[in-house]
């Protein structure tokens, strides 16, 4: 047992070793923009820090912009598209 046990600390001090960077970035991200995201993948990371920013910036709750999306049924690629991209199928090319 004693072995088992020895061989899992060394893991996940080896793992803390590695890691150590990414953990210090980490905890210095949630102390500086209060919120804690200790636990959180990069994703997620991500997420939070961006509800938050735009709720602090924008005075709004998440609630309040969160679920109001834009839906676009049409969308001109000329507004996308930078001039120095072309195609070359007929069906991608336009004016």
């Amino acid at each position: 047992m004693m072995h088992y046990n020895r061989n899992d600390v060394f893991i996940v001090c080896e793992i803390f070793r590695l890691s150590c960077q990414e953990t210090k970035l980490v905890n210095t991200i949630s102390r500086s923009c209060n919120s804690n995201v200790l636990n959180s993948s990069l994703n997620d990371m991500t997420d939070k820090l961006f509800i938050k920013c735009y709720s602090e910036f924008s005075n709004l709750q998440p609630y309040q912009w969160k679920c109001n999306k834009t839906i676009k049924t049409i969308m001109s690629f000329n507004k996308v598209i930078f001039d120095n991209i072309h195609f070359k199928t007929k069906k991608l090319q336009f004016s």
